[in-house]
């Protein structure tokens, strides 16, 4: 299967994570849950992770497999930490809300809230709602979500 650059449509080798024809650098992962490498962002013309397209200055964190439940209905698809924003993208076949950005600076709280054996349930409390993923690994989730708002607290953000 040829993966396509999300930035051209032009074919790219995932081994290098690089588009040679645009210079976009991609991350796609089939991992349940990943700490993502550091990477200076400033170097690629853009940043793409699982197909979203990161604003200027943004670094991806963390991505993994989730499910995000909105009343009864769940959605499963990948949840995306960067040092500005926590976003979920639902895959193609889903019913209900397909995509969710938390900027990290209205996070209020977050609970693991059920730990069952082989997922977990955070919740995530902002200034106006609250939302609730099922993660793999939901303690190193709420743990690295907890670092990028101490960390991004503590740095200017660049415009």
């Amino acid at each position: 299967m040829d993966l396509k650059c999300p930035k051209c449509g032009e074919p790219y080798n995932p081994k290098k994570n690089q588009c040679e024809h645009c210079g976009s650098y991609i991350i796609e992962s089939e991992e349940k849950s990943v700490d993502l490498p550091e990477i200076n962002v400033e170097e690629y013309s853009g940043v793409y992770v699982f197909g979203k397209l990161l604003g200027k200055g943004e670094r991806p964190i963390r991505l993994g497999w989730a499910n995000y439940f909105t009343g009864i209905i769940s959605a499963g698809g990948k949840l995306l930490l960067t040092n500005r924003n926590l976003y979920f993208k639902a895959h193609q076949v889903n019913i209900g809300r397909r995509e969710c950005t938390i900027d990290l600076n209205d996070i209020r709280d977050i609970k693991l809230a059920l730990n069952l054996l082989i997922s977990q349930h955070i919740v995530i409390y902002t200034k106006s709602d609250s939302h609730r993923f099922v993660v793999y690994h939901g303690q190193e989730w709420i743990d690295a979500i907890k670092t990028a708002m101490d960390f991004e607290h503590t740095i200017p953000m660049v415009q």
